[in-house]
């Protein structure tokens, strides 16, 4: 009865562990979530109960094939365009091969095979925990970890994940709590009084430690992010960075250098800003992609596009055709540069490259293998022609808030209108006095650049980054008042959502200098690392995404009407002055060692094949599953090498005592009898040659090993090298032998032709 009684609390035990595992990782999952770097918490949840109702059993295959399952039914039931459960499992593997082809060749990572290496990545996650929370330093490592990410998470971010906070303190204290239980029931050992008697002390730390915490005050955060190498302050410059394009834009702010360096050439009938990326998620410190995923491009090259991802059919706008080359490794980005909105996109000669670009149909952003110097790509896009005359006349917008933010789409509405909780309300009170009562979207646009314009200061030095309780866009309209165009575009945008109307913020290239030596179709401009840019694109009803500049200094450049032809190199973007002139650019020269200009050219330098990723891939992915395999031989190898036939006396006494730690670590604990206190006493040697009779090992021979080493380490005497050399055959052996039947599915089939070896060395 105390047996089963004491397995039933085994049990118990068992399963609040796994369920304590699931809330604790689950807990990392809806602060994932409000930083938009995970969506669809909610349905995740039968994933992590498939993988918590096997883990309180005692099959563990059971484990891998209910995370199968279960990541499998996820993936056919939220993604697969078919109905028919073998062809949507047929169709997962196809999309999921491609992906994966796709990823190895350097394009971005996209779904379905995101989400499905997610699935995957949760249930190993969650199998860490599990086994942590039966390993007490592991399992405090753990939380250590989990409470760091968090707190780094609550003092960087936005996001402030205190119920996680609390919870994985929780968790932690019951877990350990509840390890020494299910110990002394797996020892069958008495538990001094009941379980709850046992947990008390527990719970009245927790208690007290919860309400310490919960009566102390709050301050807000007063440590800066770790992560960002600049000074801040409210006022104060910061350390100075140098102008180029940037893929990271989480954290903007500070004061720049002007770098006057080549990235690009580009040939074009008229001046036209260089699009790159679209973020649309501001943070209150910069602006990151939020969730976006990327499709390949067809066949052709044409770029896949959502329908409300870009300007109106009714906009007129002009086809242009771009030869953008690479000039230097400066540019650190798969960005595909091209006019507003890309339609297609081609390498000069290699078509097969275009099977490596992806675009983010949401956003209309490309990326592609054209990022090394001497890369050339033709980019088509349709450019608007100045559409402010249609604009001017759209009709008025609703009056009341609510209503204005009810007729966008609801992808436009969901993104384009995204706000911080902690944006200061002195932001909107601010729009709101500019705009007035104007109802006409584009006159509310005009107002808050003039506005901008007419009250803030372009300058790129002694510019000031937010600290860790002030907001990017409020410390620019309030406090500095200065800044270049990072700050004048976040400001755009915030002000315009502020007051129902949604943006987004975009980076690039400004149209760059005019090569003068070019005679060529066309127009050739010279783009630099300073002409790198950020405007706004607003949405307007009827009309898309429309793209606006409210840098002082700036205008955005449109394409000219089709009545009329474009004079080569007449129109061109007035730019504020730089600090110094930048040199003219000839087509022979430039300032970069690495640039080159004309297309022509060839670039003497190694490339590394991109077959080679998915070679090294490959073979990386093999010797994992090699190191896997053959764990435990290679564990093997390793201890009789430490055993060197060269000095047998100096390794006899190490691997004695490897042997030993090899027998502990299989579960071979000497005496089987109803008395636990063996697992407290010290073994000795005579207490091994009871575990000859579990292993293909001659019983004579293992003695023989046993009374070598119990004379030599308390006898002193000496074995001789003969004795040595058969000493330690038996104990490769031996060690063999533990070493295979520890090796899961081959143990039986190692176990029985070792067995077949050792009967025929016998009638021999």
């Amino acid at each position: 009865m105390q047996i089963t009684s004491n397995r039933i609390f085994s049990f118990t035990l068992q399963v609040l562990l796994a369920v304590a595992a699931g809330v604790w990782l689950w807990l990392f999952l809806p602060p994932l979530q409000d930083l938009r770097l995970l969506q669809g918490v909610p349905t995740f949840y039968p994933i992590l109960a498939a993988l918590v109702i096997p883990q309180c059993l005692p099959w563990k295959w059971l484990r891998f094939v209910a995370a199968l399952v279960a990541s499998t039914w996820y993936m056919t039931h939220y993604f697969s365009p078919v109905a028919s459960p073998l062809a949507s499992i047929a169709w997962l593997l196809r999309a999921d091969a491609a992906q994966l082809h796709a990823m190895l060749s350097g394009l971005p990572a996209a779904d379905p095979l995101v989400t499905h290496l997610f699935l995957w990545v949760l249930a190993v996650l969650y199998w860490l925990v599990a086994y942590a929370a039966h390993r007490p330093r592991l399992w405090w490592l753990y939380n250590v970890l989990g409470l760091a990410v968090l707190a780094v998470m609550d003092g960087n971010t936005t996001v402030h994940p205190d119920a996680a906070l609390i919870g994985i303190c929780l968790i932690a204290l019951l877990v350990g709590g509840l390890r020494p239980l299910l110990q002394s029931a797996q020892q069958s050992a008495p538990i001094l009084g009941s379980p709850l008697r046992a947990l008390a002390p527990l719970a009245l730390v927790t208690g007290l430690l919860t309400t310490f915490a919960w009566v102390i005050p709050k301050p807000g955060a007063v440590w800066a992010n770790p992560f960002q190498a600049q000074q801040v302050g409210s006022g104060g410059g910061s350390t100075e960075k140098v102008i180029g394009y940037q893929t990271d834009s989480s954290h903007l702010g500070g004061s720049f250098s002007m770098n006057n360096a080549p990235v690009l050439s580009v040939v074009t009938p008229y001046p036209a800003y260089l699009r790159g990326q679209v973020l649309y998620d501001y943070t209150g410190k910069g602006w990151i992609p939020g969730v976006s995923t990327h499709q390949p491009l067809e066949s052709d090259g044409t770029v896949p596009r959502l329908q409300n991802a870009s300007f109106s059919a009714s906009l007129p706008t002009r086809t242009v055709k771009q030869a953008v080359h690479i000039l230097s490794r400066s540019l650190h980005t798969d960005v595909v540069f091209g006019a507003y909105q890309l339609v297609r996109v081609a390498g000069p000669s290699q078509r097969e490259e275009v099977a490596f670009a992806a675009a983010n149909p949401e956003t209309g952003t490309v990326v592609g293998p054209w990022n090394e110097p001497g890369k050339t790509y033709t980019a088509t896009s349709q450019e608007l022609v100045d559409p402010s005359s249609i604009l001017a006349k759209l009709p008025p917008l609703p009056s009341d808030l609510g209503a204005r933010v009810q007729l966008w789409p609801e992808d436009v509405r969901t993104n384009g209108l995204q706000l911080p909780s902690r944006l200061p309300p002195r932001v909107q009170k601010l729009t709101e006095m500019v705009v007035r009562k104007d109802r006409n979207e584009y006159d509310i646009v005009e107002r808050l650049i003039d506005y901008l314009q007419n009250n803030c200061t372009y300058q790129i030095a002694d510019v000031p980054v937010p600290g860790p309780n002030h907001d990017y866009v409020d410390q620019f309209l309030f406090d500095s008042k200065r800044g270049y165009c990072d700050n004048f575009a976040s400001a755009l945008a915030v002000m315009l959502r502020t007051v129902g109307i949604p943006t987004r913020f975009v980076t690039g290239f400004a149209v760059g200098d005019t090569d003068p030596n070019y005679s060529g179709p066309g127009s050739r401009y010279i783009v630099r690392n300073s002409d790198a840019h950020s405007w706004v694109e607003v949405y307007f009803p009827r009309a898309g995404w429309v793209p606006f500049d409210p840098t002082p200094g700036f205008v955005m450049p449109f394409a000219p009407p089709k009545a009329t032809q474009p004079a080569i190199g007449s129109e061109r973007a007035p730019k504020q002055p730089a600090p110094e002139s930048k040199p003219q650019t000839k087509p022979s020269t430039t300032a970069d060692s690495d640039a080159k200009s004309g297309a022509a050219g060839r670039v003497w330098t190694f490339h590394w094949p991109r077959w080679a990723n998915q070679v090294l891939m490959a073979l990386g992915v093999l010797l994992v599953c090699l190191a896997v395999l053959f764990y435990r031989r290679l564990r093997l190898a390793w201890w009789l090498w430490r055993w060197p036939k060269a000095a047998p006396l100096a390794g006899f006494t190490p691997a004695m005592l490897r042997l030993v730690r090899a027998l502990d670590a299989s579960g071979d604990s000497g005496i089987r009898d109803n008395d636990t206190s063996f697992l407290y006493r010290q073994r000795t040697l005579r207490d091994l040659a009871v575990e000859l009779e579990r292993y293909p090992v001659a019983h004579e021979d293992g003695v023989r090993l046993l009374r070598i080493a119990e004379s030599y380490w308390y006898g002193g005497i000496t074995p001789t090298q003969e004795e040595l050399s058969r000493a330690r055959a038996v104990w490769k052996d031996w060690l063999g032998a533990i070493v295979r039947q520890r090796g899961g599915w081959v143990r039986t089939t190692a176990s029985l032709w070792a067995r077949l070896r050792l009967a025929r060395r016998k009638k021999r």
